[in-house]
């Protein structure tokens, strides 16, 4: 795992060694086209790779730079996701049993609760929820008022974190869509309680 600490000064580390190179070759760089490859008197292979050493030890070192930027942002990402700092996610697909229905899903990986607070599609004039579940539970339409709460995932060692499934539909003027355009998404504007409450807005395409 990567602390936030120990990140930052790796990163540090790493920016100030590629500072130093960039400052070490500068002025040979600036001046690169007029550069030969080795001296006319000395140009063999053991010429030729000193000349080109500087070089290549530049870019394997932005190389290892990018590299390792790459690893500590995963390192990051792992340790978000095991202290329950995790983003809710959203999946969006046709409903495979009625084509004039999609299916979105969301998911709080995080130990704070959310409210959902609206969702809303970019095609059509008029949007229906046809079914919700709450944790693969059916909620009449009745119970369900919004904005509604998801609880965050606190128990992490025996339950999974909680889920929202719904299933919707649109018309389009006076029908029903039944064939989901290719430029079909789904916005759903979420509110995360925390000592600063923020709001959030998770968007998903309906095909992939």
């Amino acid at each position: 795992m990567c602390d936030k600490r120990f990140c930052v000064s790796v990163l540090s580390a790493l920016a100030l060694g590629m500072f130093m190179l960039v400052m070490r070759f500068s002025p040979e760089l600036a001046n690169w086209p007029e550069l030969p490859l080795c001296e006319k008197n000395n140009c063999n292979v053991q010429g030729w790779l000193s000349a080109t050493s500087g070089w290549a030890g530049f870019i394997a070192a932005g190389i290892a730079v990018a590299l390792t930027w790459r690893q500590l942002s995963q390192q990051q990402k792992q340790t978000d996701f095991m202290l329950g700092d995790a983003p809710p996610t959203m999946d969006v697909t046709p409903d495979l049993d009625d084509p004039t229905e999609m299916v979105v899903r969301i998911v709080n990986w995080n130990r704070r609760a959310i409210f959902i607070k609206s969702v809303r599609l970019n095609v059509g004039n008029a949007m229906g929820v046809m079914e919700f579940k709450l944790d693969g539970n059916e909620l009449s339409l009745a119970q369900v008022k919004w904005p509604f709460p998801l609880r965050g995932w606190e128990d992490r060692n025996n339950t999974g974190p909680h889920a929202l499934q719904m299933k919707i539909s649109a018309s389009d003027g006076k029908e029903l869509i039944r064939a989901w355009p290719e430029n079909a998404r789904v916005a759903v504007d979420i509110q995360m309680l925390d000592t600063k409450h923020r709001m959030q807005r998770l968007t998903a395409s309906v095909h992939p």
